[in-house]
């Protein structure tokens, strides 16, 4: 996937960190097939950072912490002082990763050291080294570059 190139040429599409409560929303789209378009939201809130991969069809409001997303694919919450209760009743600690199922939606979390999708990322990672492999892993293409400022 890649940003959406303006007068249809490549570039390369430079974004911001956002600084804590703030969030960034870069639309992408899948350059073999234009018309599939997702939404990249990155969510900097004052003790925790969210990255949300979702379909960019349906617009609906959204939360501070992005939980109420319209379509997330996946989420990867970035908080060592997180909690979240699994379907099955499971308490899942620290930063953690959201795949999207059909059964469950987004509800379902694997902490970031026991997951196996972002290669060599854990609990320790920093937000730009966690946001390199969910790029990697989204196919979201370098032509998109993300700047991160001091304490991010």
């Amino acid at each position: 996937m890649n940003p959406n190139p303006q007068n249809g040429g490549r570039r390369q599409d430079s974004f911001s960190a956002p600084r804590p409560g703030k969030k960034l929303e870069i639309r992408l789209k899948a350059p073999q097939k234009p018309e599939h378009r997702f939404v990249l939201s990155i969510v900097e809130g004052a003790k925790s950072g969210t990255l949300i991969l979702e379909l960019g069809t349906v617009s609906r409001k959204t939360s501070m912490q992005m939980r109420d997303s319209s379509n997330p694919l996946m989420r990867v919450d970035l908080d060592n002082h997180a909690v979240h209760s699994n379907p099955d009743g499971e308490m899942i600690h620290g930063s953690h990763i959201h795949i999207a199922t059909h059964e469950y939606g987004d509800k379902w979390a694997i902490p970031l050291d026991r997951q196996s999708l972002l290669t060599g990322i854990g609990c320790d990672s920093s937000a730009p080294e966690v946001f390199e492999q969910f790029r990697m892993f989204c196919d979201i293409d370098n032509t998109l570059e993300l700047v991160w400022s001091l304490g991010v």
